[in-house]
């Protein structure tokens, strides 16, 4: 019948009428793929990687402008308005690149 599934499992899940009868029925009856999981789990990271590699960039770019215009001299709290960075790290900024 059912490749490694016994009559009376079988016969368990059939009965079954829960909301993902048809999804957990699938599931116990397919056979597991080692590379299509592999493969999604690649996918997964490579996106996650990328998402936090993206956050990583606009940080610094934040960071790249914010220090420009402090060398410029523009004032702290127009560069916090325009760039989300907090006055206090701004002022830390300041100080490293005044040394």
């Amino acid at each position: 019948m059912y490749h490694g599934v016994g009559q009376e499992n079988v016969s368990l899940i059939n009965n079954d009428e829960g909301p993902n009868a048809t999804e957990v029925t699938n599931m116990l009856l397919t056979e597991w793929n080692w590379d299509d999981a592999k493969q999604v789990w690649r996918e997964e990271g490579r996106e996650e990687g990328m998402e936090k590699g993206m956050e990583k960039g606009i940080e610094q770019g934040r960071e790249v402008v914010a220090r420009n215009a402090i060398a410029k001299g523009v004032p702290l709290k127009l560069i916090s308005d325009i760039t989300g960075i907090d006055i206090n790290t701004l002022q830390n900024i300041q100080t490293q690149q005044a040394q």
